[in-house]
C-alpha cells in the first residue's frame, strides 16, 4: 500500500482547494460586476435614445405649431385662395427671415391642389412643379396635418404640413414648414453633450432633392450608399461609424467603438419618411470612458482581493496544520517511539492541545506509567 505523508499532502490539498474556491468566487464576482456595468451602459443607451427622440419630436411639434399658425391667418388664406404669389411673398418673407435666423426654419412652402408648389419662401423663383414628397401627397389625400422627416426639393428637413382652408372650410392649399435637422442636432449636443450625425441615402437625395447644394455630395461626405448630411463632430463620427454599420441599421443598432483611445457608446437609429420607407440613419455617440474605467478598476480590485484571500487563507491553513496539529503530533509520536525503545522518562509539558491530541497524550502517559511500574525493582518477599 502506497504511503502518503500527511504533512505534505494535507496542506497542499487544502491550499489548492482554497485557490480553486477563491478563483471561482472571483469569476462569479467578475461576471456579476460585468453584468452591472452592462446594465449601466444599457441605461445610458436608453437615455441617449430618449434624449434624441424627445429633441426630434419637439422640433417637429414646433414646426407643426408654426405651420398651423400661418395656415390660420385670414390674410394667408385669402392669398392662397387667389394664388397670389407676389402678395404671399410680401406678406411672409419678413416672418420667414426671423424664423430662419432664430429657430432654424430652413424651408417654408405653399402648395395648392393637388400638391403644386405655389411659393417657396427660401427659393421664390422655384415654383409650379408637382410635389413628389409622400408627406404632401398624404396631406392632400387625407386633408389632415402631417409631420415627419422628408426629402424635399431643397434637401431633407423635419417637415410639418398643414391644410389651408378657405372661408367655406374646404381645403384650398397647404403650408409646409421645414426645420433644419442640423440645428436640432446642434441644440441636443449643447444641452446633453451627445455627438450626433445624420446620414441620408444618396439615391433618394439625387432623385428628390434636385435643388440641394451640390457640395453635399462631396466624396469626403460619402460613406457607402449614404451621405453625411450633418455631424456635430465630423472627424469623430468618421472614426465611429462606417458604411457596413450604416447598411446594417435597418433596425436600431448599439455598439462600442474607440476613437483617439476613448471608448464611445454608439447608437444607430433608422430614419423613415412619412410612408415608413427608411431614407437614412441617425447616429448618436457618448463617451463611455467613465463606465469602462470603473470596470477596469473593478477587475484590478477583484484580482488584488482574490490574491490577498488566497495568501491569507493558505497561511492560516499552514499555521493551523503545522502549529496546531502536525508539530504536537510529531512530539507525541516521538514519545511513543521512545517508549517502544524502553525509555520511560517523564516528558515535559505539552502545552495546550486539542481534545483529540490531549487524549492521545493521556494514553501515552498511562502506557509510560505502566511501563515504568513494570521496570521498577521489586523488594524481597
Amino acid at each position: 500500500m502506497a504511503r502518503v505523508r500527511f504533512a505534505r499532502f494535507a496542506p497542499t490539498t487544502l491550499v489548492i482547494s482554497t485557490i480553486a474556491v477563491v478563483s471561482a468566487m472571483g469569476l462569479a464576482l467578475h461576471a456579476l460586476v460585468g453584468g452591472l456595468i452592462s446594465d449601466v451602459e444599457d441605461g445610458r443607451y436608453q437615455q441617449m435614445d430618449a434624449i434624441v427622440q424627445a429633441g426630434l419630436r419637439e422640433a417637429e411639434d414646433h414646426a407643426l405649431a408654426r405651420a398651423e399658425l400661418i395656415a390660420d391667418l385670414p390674410r394667408i388664406q385669402a392669398l392662397v385662395a387667389a394664388q397670389d404669389r407676389a402678395g404671399l411673398l410680401a406678406e411672409t418673407q419678413a416672418m420667414f427671415a426671423v424664423q430662419r435666423d432664430k429657430y432654424g426654419v430652413e424651408q417654408v412652402i405653399f402648395h395648392v391642389p393637388p400638391g403644386i408648389a405655389l411659393l417657396r419662401l427660401h427659393a421664390p423663383d422655384k415654383f409650379g412643379e408637382q410635389s413628389k414628397q409622400p408627406l404632401i401627397l398624404d396631406v392632400y389625400a387625407s386633408h389632415v396635418a402631417r409631420h415627419s422627416v422628408e426629402i424635399a426639393r431643397s434637401g431633407p428637413d423635419l417637415f410639418a404640413a398643414v391644410p389651408v382652408n378657405g372661408v367655406d372650410g374646404k381645403m384650398i392649399g397647404s403650408v409646409e414648414v421645414g426645420v433644419n435637422p442640423g440645428t436640432v442636432l446642434d441644440d441636443i449636443k449643447r444641452g446633453y453633450g451627445l455627438e450626433l450625425g445624420l446620414y441620408i441615402e444618396e439615391e433618394p437625395l439625387h432623385r428628390l432633392a434636385t435643388g440641394i447644394d451640390p457640395a453635399v455630395f462631396d466624396p469626403q461626405r460619402r460613406i457607402g450608399k449614404h451621405i453625411q448630411l450633418h455631424a456635430t463632430d465630423r472627424a469623430l463620427l468618421t472614426q465611429l461609424v462606417d458604411s457596413s454599420q450604416l447598411a446594417s441599421a435597418t433596425v436600431p443598432v448599439r455598439y462600442t467603438a474607440m476613437a483617439a483611445g476613448v471608448p464611445y457608446g454608439v447608437m444607430l437609429t433608422p430614419v423613415p419618411d412619412s410612408t415608413g420607407q427608411i431614407i437614412g440613419v441617425l447616429a448618436a455617440a457618448q463617451d463611455f470612458s467613465s463606465s469602462r474605467a470603473a470596470a477596469s478598476r473593478s477587475k484590478v480590485w477583484q484580482v488584488l482581493v482574490a490574491l490577498f484571500a488566497i495568501v491569507l487563507l493558505s497561511g492560516l491553513i499552514i499555521i493551523v496544520l503545522r502549529g496546531g496539529l502536525l508539530a504536537p503530533l510529531r512530539a507525541i509520536s516521538g514519545r511513543f517511539d521512545a517508549l517502544a525503545r524502553g525509555d520511560t522518562a517523564r516528558p515535559g509539558d505539552d502545552g495546550p492541545l486539542c481534545d483529540e491530541l490531549a487524549a492521545l497524550a493521556r494514553h501515552h502517559e498511562r502506557l509510560r506509567a505502566e511501563a515504568e511500574a513494570r521496570s521498577a525493582p521489586r523488594g524481597d518477599a
